[in-house]
């Protein structure tokens, strides 16, 4: 089973946020909907900031809390994760609100998991900094091949990825007391060996203008799935 805890909240700034001229929150939650549906292997957890007025009978199980900052709502969703009677197996996707998926990305992450045991982190983002930044120009990075797709490792990823059951009780102090996304994953890498692996391309994004994965129409699937 693949847990999707998606942290959402009415309190939206965007303060910061250069977003693409097609964004919005709602059609963020649409698409990850809409990816899942008919999907019996998902369940949908919406963790609501406030109070939530969202009634759709796509979403399993609503939560509402008051957190007050991202912050505060990361800590409370791995707190809501490690209260969940999980299988041994199954997986948990901690989700931000302003992410989009293609479709058939549950699917391949069934695939890579039945592939490989794998010993870290996967996140469904194809960042594109990795591409840009100078601090990435000697990337080098180990790639892993399932019947579907291509994954390859990376230093760290943002506040969206997957982990199963075993690595999220292992590292569920470190992730409840660190909140930089960057050093947090370096940390885990250089005291656990955790890995973080993305796919090639992306099967999710992150919706910032300047940092949307590559290759993909973006505008294409915010309006199609």
């Amino acid at each position: 089973m693949i847990h999707i805890l998606y942290r959402h909240t009415s309190n939206i700034s965007g303060i910061g946020k250069n977003r693409p001229e097609w964004f919005s929150y709602e059609s963020c939650l649409d698409n990850i909907l809409n990816t899942i549906d008919g999907h019996s292997n998902v369940h949908f957890h919406l963790l609501y900031d406030g109070k939530c007025n969202i009634n759709d009978s796509r979403i399993h199980t609503v939560e509402e809390f008051a957190g007050g900052s991202d912050k505060e709502s990361f800590f409370h969703a791995w707190s809501y994760a490690k209260k969940l009677n999980l299988e041994s197996n199954d997986l948990v996707y901690f989700l931000e609100n302003d992410y989009l998926h293609v479709r058939g990305w549950v699917d391949k992450i069934t695939d890579l998991y039945e592939s490989f045991n794998v010993p870290g982190y996967v996140s469904l983002y194809d960042h594109m900094d990795k591409y840009t930044l100078p601090m990435y120009e000697e990337l080098q990075s180990q790639i892993y091949v399932t019947n579907t797709s291509h994954w390859r490792t990376v230093p760290s990823t943002c506040g969206s990825f997957i982990v199963n059951k075993q690595i999220l009780d292992e590292d569920y102090d470190v992730h409840t007391s660190f909140y930089s996304d960057h050093d947090k994953f370096i940390y885990l890498g250089q005291t656990k060996n955790r890995i973080i692996i993305s796919p090639m391309p992306g099967l999710s994004t992150h919706c910032e203008s300047e940092y949307m994965a590559p290759i993909i129409n973006w505008k294409y699937v915010n309006s199609n799935t």
